[in-house]
């Protein structure tokens, strides 16, 4: 079904697209999706999207930050390039993106219907697991969910962690 290559590698008739994990403070942020799209009431842990033609994956992502999340284009634009993994149907570029905490962050084009706040490692857990209200994990994002957890434990150095359970994991 799917192609076990950890590289985009740009093929015709494939799907070229984007991801990021976005993070603000120690925590990631998801969206749960919307009733009138793919996978209605699911949790999808990074924002994403496809690639229009002629752009760049730093543009779609900046494009697609700004479309799911609202976040602001200055702050979008800081997206950093994590890797980039294939399926039969999917090529895609990943970055990782941490969101300054006094950046408001909403659900804007209707693909979600309210984001969440997960602590970073228990989203990822929820996502590799078999949890029936996460999306789907692909072998193939396992490089990247590595680069991402590396950015992560980066940023904590930086952040001084709060304590808390959002309201989304007392619902997992």
């Amino acid at each position: 079904m799917y192609s076990k290559s950890a590289n985009a590698e740009n093929r015709p008739g494939k799907v070229q697209g984007v991801i990021c994990f976005v993070v603000q403070k120690d925590r990631l942020v998801s969206g749960k999706r919307a009733d009138h799209v793919a996978d209605a009431g699911k949790y999808d842990f990074f924002c994403k999207g496809h690639m229009e033609i002629g752009e760049t994956p730093s543009q779609a992502i900046v494009r697609e930050l700004r479309e799911e999340m609202g976040v602001p284009e200055y702050i979008a634009r800081h997206a950093a390039p994590i890797g980039a993994f294939s399926t039969d149907v999917l090529d895609a570029r990943a970055f990782y993106l941490d969101v300054p905490s006094g950046i408001y962050l909403y659900p804007k084009d209707g693909e979600f219907i309210e984001l969440f706040w997960f602590v970073f490692q228990r989203a990822l857990r929820i996502f590799r697991g078999s949890n029936r209200s996460a999306l789907p994990f692909h072998p193939a994002m396992e490089p990247i969910l590595q680069r991402a957890e590396e950015c992560y434990r980066l940023s904590l150095l930086r952040l001084p962690v709060e304590a808390g359970v959002s309201q989304a994991e007392s619902h997992l």
